[in-house]
């Protein structure tokens, strides 16, 4: 009885942890809400529950800087003093990972009053 009802609360720790949480974390959200059990007991009930954490990735570059394409020149030079509004804008993008996908923000930035201009 006691197993169902940890076995339950695991299960909505590991659901909402993105499925990242391994026994260790599960354990210790466990303590916190006031259930105190060993970190071997929680790994049991999470792989009699077919519960396997997601292991992070080695970081993989995927950017090959060693080529003989064309790339655009740095006319900007490192230069972050800009005199009037409009003259320099910049941008950059990040990925941001949901529940539900890879979502993509990309922002545009006016260099001279650090104001967003564009943010997609």
């Amino acid at each position: 009885m006691y197993n169902q009802k940890l076995s339950e609360l695991i299960i909505s720790i590991f659901e909402d942890s993105f499925k990242s949480y391994g026994a260790p974390r599960i354990k210790i959200a466990l303590e916190q809400l006031g259930h105190h059990i060993s970190r071997p007991r929680a790994a049991r009930l999470m792989k009699y529950n077919g519960l396997l954490a997601r292991t992070k990735r080695k970081f993989k570059a995927t950017t090959d800087s060693n080529h003989n394409y064309p790339t655009a020149p740095n006319i900007l030079n490192q230069n972050f003093k800009i005199s009037r509004a409009n003259q320099v804008w910049v941008s950059d993008i990040t990925y941001v990972e949901t529940k539900q996908a890879w979502m993509y923000l990309t922002v545009i930035i006016d260099l001279f009053n650090r104001k967003v201009v564009v943010g997609l």
